[in-house]
């Protein structure tokens, strides 16, 4: 019975090794191996996650490298301090693997050496471990149903097929089962890389949705292997509005006061870049001469694609004298608040 301790790097063996046999000399050149696990962290990645490497028990103030024996490609490269520890600031970027499965988590060993090669003696000095996941991300992830889109994978198996599934769902009583329809199909390249464009179903009602990837190595939807392949599933949201888009607007003149039959109204013109008809509302915000907020007023413009509208936003609630407004536009299907007039001079 052998019990191998380790504590800041030293290793200590405790126990005995009984011999049963006839020949005595069984155990004469028995050998361990023992190596320093250096600490990476996050401990789990996918292609082009920057990690950083730590920890102590090395040779001191010797040139190391951090090597993927399988490849032979060196990621990182470091000098030890004097009493054998990683320097700060140590860091390599995972590269874009093939997964050697499962694709939820396989665990990467790299090597620390002194560049006389992985299998050369003392090597390695150092071992560097690491879960490397599969992941799937979506060039859109919000529209309407019926909306085309691409779903890109990375860190899949080497030449491995995978259903795309929406409203995908494991099934409680057995996790390598699911339920949801199959829109797509990535087939890996020798990378574990792969994209496919898929559609979103046009019967989906309104709501968010996951996005899953599974193995086409199933029966009935009962995947043989690991289930989903896919730690974080993507989502898509049916009716939302894809971040950094929605409705725009562009200034048409200059903001200016105009009186009405009903009142004061601010007066600001609005042309639509787009190539359909959106509707908008215009927020008016008016302070007064102590930068004091006394009135909100809306409007609502619904110009037609490459045409100019005009916002009337009352005034007329506003007691006589001077103001400045500053006046915002959002799309109602959407996009961002923007402060398009600001410091509006208002005699009322």
């Amino acid at each position: 019975m052998v019990d191998i301790q380790t504590t800041s790097g030293t290793s200590a063996i405790w126990g005995q090794i009984e011999d049963h046999g006839d020949d005595g000399d069984q155990f004469a050149h028995l050998e361990f191996d023992l190596s320093t696990s250096l600490i990476v962290t996050p401990s789990v990645a996918s292609g082009g996650t920057v990690m950083t490497l730590t920890g102590n028990g090395l040779p001191a103030g010797t040139q190391l490298y951090l090597t993927d024996c399988n490849s032979g490609i060196t990621y990182a490269q470091f000098t030890s301090d004097s009493s054998g520890q990683v320097p700060s600031g140590v860091t390599f970027t995972v590269p874009q693997l093939d997964n050697p499965g499962p694709e939820t988590g396989a665990l990467i060993t790299w090597a620390i050496d002194n560049n006389k090669g992985c299998n050369q003696p003392p090597n390695p000095v150092g071992l560097a471990k690491f879960v490397y996941e599969a992941t799937m991300t979506l060039s859109s992830t919000a529209g309407a149903a019926g909306a085309t889109l691409t779903a890109s994978g990375s860190g899949l198996v080497a030449n491995g097929v995978y259903d795309i599934v929406f409203n995908y769902a494991p099934l409680s009583t057995n996790l390598q089962a699911y339920t949801g329809s199959v829109i797509g199909v990535i087939i890996a390249n020798n990378q574990g890389q792969g994209t496919s464009q898929i559609t979103i179903p046009s019967s989906a009602a309104a709501g968010t949705y996951n996005i899953g990837l599974v193995s086409t190595d199933n029966e009935g939807g009962m995947v043989a292997a690991y289930g989903t392949a896919l730690n974080v599933l993507p989502t898509f949201t049916v009716g939302g509005v894809q971040p950094g888009t929605g409705t725009s607007f562009t200034v048409s003149g200059s903001a200016t006061v105009v009186t009405l039959p009903a009142g004061s109204f601010l007066s600001v013109g609005y042309t639509n870049p787009g190539t359909s008809q959106v509707t908008g509302i215009v927020i008016v915000s008016v302070q007064n001469a102590l930068g004091q907020t006394v009135d909100i007023s809306t409007a609502t413009i619904s110009p037609g694609a490459g045409q100019t509208t005009t916002a009337l936003a009352s005034l007329a609630l506003l007691p006589s004298g001077s103001y400045t407004a500053n006046v915002f536009v959002i799309g109602t299907n959407g996009g961002s608040l923007s402060s398009l007039t600001t410091g509006v001079s208002v005699k009322v």
